[in-house]
């Protein structure tokens, strides 16, 4: 980095990006008037504004930084001092703050923050409260005491993380508020918990596992639960705060123990409560396949604290795996031990031959199946890290692939997943000082141990904390589960211990400081009770009758989509673009066009196929036949309620509101919507009007649709003739008709018409009908209706019930002719 820089500011994708120099920098980060946007000052320069952002990133460089968020800032930040003696402070939202090299003073804030205080030294300042939890009333004991050492509390009124005691979970609205506010991501915490209290709050919550307390464990200061989506991964937390060990101190010490006691009460509440989990973070290697991010995470932690006020604090995460290939469920954990030291030894050197007082530490953690009906045949895969004869760096890191079917409980959607094949992979470092390490895991009790020893040279520095991580697969064959198993359960003993020592020589050791954290970590079954997979089977169907296109449920068992290779519908298959999978016992398909009765579904797996009892019937789907009638019409007179086609539907009873038709009549105009009339069961008739501009012959298309989709269309002509003159027959509109069966109409309307000429009669014109049901009157009555408007007169007699179309054609004195059609109801007559 070049010593001139100047600090700078960028924003990428939604985080801004800030950078130090390796000279002192003093770096604010400042709020504006508009939501989500920032403005930054370094070393007294205004570097600008930025936003909206949703992260902050900060690298302090090299020099002795004092970086600043302001608190009104909330969203989630990372500051990172580097080397030199830092001092950093984030705003009041998620933050991560990381020391480096140098005597660095990390400052907690109402946000709930994780420290890292990096090799160098490093001092954890907290601010007199991290945030309000509320209290329930019957919440009492040392654990709601040392919960009020770090937050404010309040009355339990609202929605949000709180603790209560048992008896508060007799009241039916404040068990409502903490399954709300555990279904939200809260934390809820029971106080002065015996274990069957803190089974009974996790039942009312929901989580999947059983409470256990380390033995000899009565009570717990407080049990907490939380669930929590976080990058496509659910993770469910139990974290037992076991009450203080050790021996009453003398006042002095007494004090002193106990304000290093709160410091680390604080450190882990933060934690417990800190609206993000503290689950170790992962590197993934296969994004799409990695069972880290596919299946749910189960955290389960401690806090053990001595009377001195050292603690131990044990973070494990578990997820897990199935193996159906080779009949074995695996098990990866991942665990982070933090020891907080209030105020180890110092050792002291001489000259040779080095008269100085030992006072190594020495830190452990050892873990042990439980509940298996033997381990024998378990297997210890990747324990890491492996013994090391000195490090500053301590990696835990995993990669395993498992061949075949694979089950494992899902992070998202349905409770169980299937993958065909899967990718255990996740990497972890921790900066330590320098150290060694042993691995002392015994392969024929499946137990893995490790023990770091600190030696007197790289002792810590008061309140410091140190952090260890470790990882390890077991491998369990489904043969070493008792009877009815429901998951998997390990004991985790973790601790430290350093000796005071006396100035003699040899040295000889004065107290030795001990505390040791225990916890059980239960992990549910990764694909429940089920052991084998079997053929698919299909218990159902819903709804058993459709139309193709509509949409239907299988419902059955083993139907999981990774080994799903055909869905079956009268034997054949379904596009797999026309299927879902919902989730193991249900699947979405769109019905083909494959009609039939009691069509049999199955479904084909990798396991064989399904049985075939259960069936479907697909419909017909309506059909619509269209027949087209010939329009005649004279070029330049409009004309109305033209018969231009007829048309069937299979859809029999339907009623004509139930089509639409539409009218494309050749000569380049917008189509016009046709009127449909019902002429029968299951027949209709389309009439429309229009006036062509010029005589020719154009091409009429008629198209119709219906119910379930239902198309049909023909195609027609419309014959257009030339007005020689002004004269003639114009304007020629058929009127409807309504008529009994077998009774006579007489002179009744059945066509209007104009003529230009004003010195025209109705004698003038001649009229012929042809009624549609075979009889054709060739001269009818054609009347007067006013100035140079006349109507066509028709008397008949229908012989049987239905719809007819009839003709109508008006001849002038000079034969020019004009035809119109119209439709006829005949009804029966009326019953008395």
């Amino acid at each position: 980095m070049d010593a001139s820089a100047s600090p700078s500011a960028t924003v990428v994708g939604n985080v801004l990006m800030i950078a130090g120099t390796p000279r002192a920098d003093r770096i604010q980060v400042l709020p504006t008037e508009s939501v989500g946007t920032v403005r930054v000052v370094a070393n007294g320069r205004q570097l600008g504004r930025f936003g909206p952002v949703a992260e902050i990133d900060i690298s302090g460089g090299a020099g002795g930084d004092v970086i600043a968020v302001d608190p009104r800032i909330t969203v989630r930040t990372r500051i990172d001092g580097q080397a030199g003696n830092d001092n950093l402070r984030g705003g009041s939202g998620v933050n991560a703050l990381v020391g480096g090299d140098g005597f660095d003073t990390l400052v907690g804030t109402p946000g709930r923050d994780t420290f890292d205080g990096g090799p160098g030294r490093s001092r954890q300042v907290f601010l007199k409260t991290l945030g309000t939890v509320q209290v329930g009333l019957s919440a009492s004991g040392a654990g709601l005491r040392r919960l009020s050492g770090a937050y404010s509390v309040q009355r339990l009124q609202v929605g949000g993380p709180a603790v209560v005691g048992a008896g508060d979970l007799n009241n039916a609205r404040i068990a409502g508020l903490l399954k709300g506010s555990y279904d939200a991501g809260q934390t809820i915490s029971i106080a002065n918990a015996t274990q069957a209290d803190a089974d009974t709050l996790a039942g009312l919550l929901g989580d999947p596992r059983p409470v256990a307390f380390a033995a000899g464990l009565a009570k717990a200061d407080l049990v907490s639960f939380r669930k929590v989506a976080q990058d496509g991964q659910t993770l469910y937390s139990i974290d037992v705060m076991a009450p203080v060990q050790g021996p009453r101190l003398r006042p002095g010490l007494r004090a002193a123990g106990m304000r290093a006691r709160q410091q680390g009460d604080r450190l882990h509440l933060a934690t417990v409560f800190t609206p993000t989990p503290m689950a170790p973070s992962v590197t993934l290697t296969d994004a799409t396949n990695n069972l880290v991010q596919l299946a749910s995470a189960y955290q389960s932690s401690t806090l053990q604290s001595n009377t001195h006020g050292d603690a131990v604090q044990i973070v494990n995460v578990a997820y897990a795996a199935r193996s159906f290939a080779n009949s074995q469920d695996l098990y990866y954990i991942t665990q982070e031990v933090d020891n907080f030291i209030a105020a180890p030894a110092i050792g002291q050197a001489g000259t040779p031959p080095f008269n100085y007082v030992q006072a190594e530490w020495g830190n452990y953690a050892i873990n042990q199946l439980t509940g298996l009906a033997t381990t024998s045949g378990v297997l210890t895969l990747s324990p890491s890290p492996q013994t090391t004869e000195t490090t500053s760096s301590v990696t835990s890191g995993v990669s395993f692939s498992i061949g075949g079917s694979v089950g494992f409980n899902a992070a998202q959607g349905p409770n169980a997943g299937l993958t065909v094949g899967l990718t255990i992979s996740n990497s972890t470092t921790k900066t330590v000082p320098p150290l060694t390490v042993t691995y002392l895991g015994d392969p024929a009790t499946s137990k893995t141990a490790w023990s770091f020893n600190v030696g007197y040279q790289n002792l810590p520095q008061p309140s410091q904390t140190m952090t260890f991580v470790t990882g390890w697969i077991w491998e369990v064959p489904f043969a070493n589960y008792a009877q009815n198993p429901t998951g998997l359960a390990f004991e985790t003993n973790a601790g430290l211990g350093y000796n005071n020592p006396l100035t003699t020589t040899p040295p000889t050791f004065g107290s030795q400081w001990m505390v040791n954290g225990t916890v059980t970590s239960s992990v549910p079954l990764p694909f429940g009770n089920t052991f084998t997979l079997a053929k698919p089977q299909v218990t159902g169907v819903s709804p058993t009758t459709v139309r193709p296109g509509d949409s239907f449920t299988i419902e059955g068992a083993g139907l999981y989509a990774p080994l799903i290779s055909a869905v079956l519908v009268g034997g054949q298959q379904v596009n797999p673009a026309n299927y879902t999978v919902l989730s193991d016992t249900e699947i979405q398909v769109v019905a083909p066009n494959t009609p039939g009765v009691d069509l049999p579904v199955s479904i084909q797996t990798t396991q064989g196929q399904s049985n075939t009892d259960k069936t479907i019937t697909i419909g017909v789907a309506p059909t619509i036949t269209v027949s087209p009638q010939a329009v005649s019409a004279a070029a330049g007179q409009a004309f109305a309620n033209q018969v231009v086609a007829n048309f069937t539907s299979s859809g029999a009873g339907l009623p004509a509101s139930s089509f639409g038709a539409t009218i494309n009549w050749g000569d380049g105009t917008a189509a016009s919507a046709g009127v449909i009339t019902s002429t029968g069961p299951g027949t209709y008739s389309i009439q429309g009007g229009h006036a062509y501009a010029t005589a020719g012959s154009y091409p009429i298309s008629i198209a119709v649709n219906g119910p379930e989709n239902a198309q049909g269309s023909a195609s027609g002509t419309a014959t257009v003739t030339s007005q020689d003159n002004a004269g003639g027959p114009q304007d020629l509109t058929s009127q409807a008709i309504s008529a009994t069966v077998n009774e006579a109409f007489t002179n009744a309307t059945v066509a209007t018409f104009t003529d230009a000429d004003p010195g025209v009669s109705p004698s003038d014109f001649t009229a012929s009908i042809d009624w549609g049901d075979g009889i054709t009157t060739p001269i009818t009555t054609v009347n007067t209706s006013g100035p140079q408007s006349f109507i066509v007169l028709g008397t008949h007699t229908y012989l049987v019930t239905g719809n007819y179309t009839f003709t109508v054609q008006v001849t002038d004195g000079n034969n020019r002719k004009a035809t119109t059609t119209g439709v006829a109801t005949v009804t029966a007559p009326p019953t008395a």
